[in-house]
């Protein structure tokens, strides 16, 4: 699932399924644009969906 801010870039992307040394689930922020106007997918962490 990926979540889009105001400006139509994308803000972070959350994984359920796929574990690819971040555990399941796990979330990907977006930091700023590279020199190209390219993503800039941050490494993934953990999250839980419940409160705790």
């Amino acid at each position: 699932m990926r979540l889009y801010g105001d400006t139509g870039a994308p803000v972070v992307d959350f994984d359920f399924d796929h574990d690819h040394g971040q555990g399941v689930p796990h979330a990907h922020n977006y930091g700023p644009p590279g020199p190209l106007g390219e993503l800039n997918r941050e490494t993934g962490r953990s999250f839980s969906l419940l409160p705790w």
